[in-house]
């Protein structure tokens, strides 16, 4: 493609399936959506430093795609962009790169995704961005939410960062994590959604902050290795005794540990 060249439209290469390189030239600003969508040998790709955005499903099941450079201008990526990309192993962005968000579906099904180093300007990590991938670690310290089933069903996941910056963790953010070993639930956290850590069944101790004051259902269902529980005692919503963790009105049960060797639990009489 000729290095004058700014602008394409939008699905211009969707379905080529002979096409197995491509080199974007260097005035490109944008790529826009489902360019390059079902191009099921494209191997490499380059995005010129020039790119500011990537568009919704703009590499959508590209399933020979095996790696891909985020460059510094890249502000926005849209939902979809890199989703059912198979062969996928590594996502790099620049160093200073300052994307806050990663979208909804971003890398949804890139299921041989290992290795990704996030900005440290992402602030939000959309639904469902990178479910059913193969990350091994992930840096969330500025992330302040954590999107529905951002990361389900990542059972190679062992390593999880976060901060004080961590307000919500929405439902089944990593349901089916089942290497996932600890998370330091932080001070600032308020919200944890439904199943949010269900069958995260390699968590050891589960700590609750002062600052919690919402769960939804059950987060921990079948987190069957979890030996120990503790809520910071500033705590004003949530208690936990005798294995159980119930909201301090004591009128609702919400979690009890499988790991409890007590014969009998008498409920509250107010549960």
């Amino acid at each position: 493609l000729g290095d004058m060249l700014k602008t394409l439209g939008d699905k211009m290469f969707t379905g080529c399936a002979s096409l197995v390189e491509v080199h974007l030239p260097n005035a490109m600003t944008s790529i826009p959506a489902s360019l390059f969508a079902g191009n099921s040998k494209l191997e490499t790709i380059n995005i010129p430093t020039s790119v500011v955005s990537i568009g919704k499903e703009a590499f959508l099941n590209c399933v020979s795609l095996k790696s891909i450079t985020i460059p510094t201008k890249v502000k926005t990526i849209g939902a979809s962009a890199f989703a059912g990309c198979t062969s996928l192993t590594a996502v790099i962005f620049a160093e200073d790169n300052r994307i806050t968000s990663i979208p909804a579906n971003a890398f949804d099904g890139a299921t041989s995704l290992s290795t990704i180093n996030l900005p440290t300007s992402v602030t939000s990590v959309g639904n469902y961005a990178f479910r059913n991938t193969a990350i091994t670690s992930v840096d969330l310290k500025n992330v302040s939410t954590i999107g529905t089933e951002a990361f389900l069903g990542c059972s190679e996941l062992k390593n999880v960062s976060v901060s004080g910056n961590l307000v919500t963790i929405n439902s089944k953010a990593f349901s089916g994590c089942t290497g996932l070993e600890s998370i330091n639930l932080t001070t600032g956290l308020q919200t944890i959604g439904e199943l949010a850590f269900e069958n995260c069944v390699s968590i050891k101790s589960i700590n609750l902050p002062s600052t919690l004051t919402t769960m939804t259902g059950n987060p921990f269902s079948n987190c069957t290795g979890v030996t120990e529980f503790t809520v910071d005692p500033a705590n004003k919503s949530f208690i936990y005794s005798k294995g159980a963790l119930l909201d301090k009105t004591g009128y609702t049960l919400i979690y009890y540990s499988v790991a409890n060797t007590a014969e009998t639990y008498v409920l509250p009489e107010s549960v």
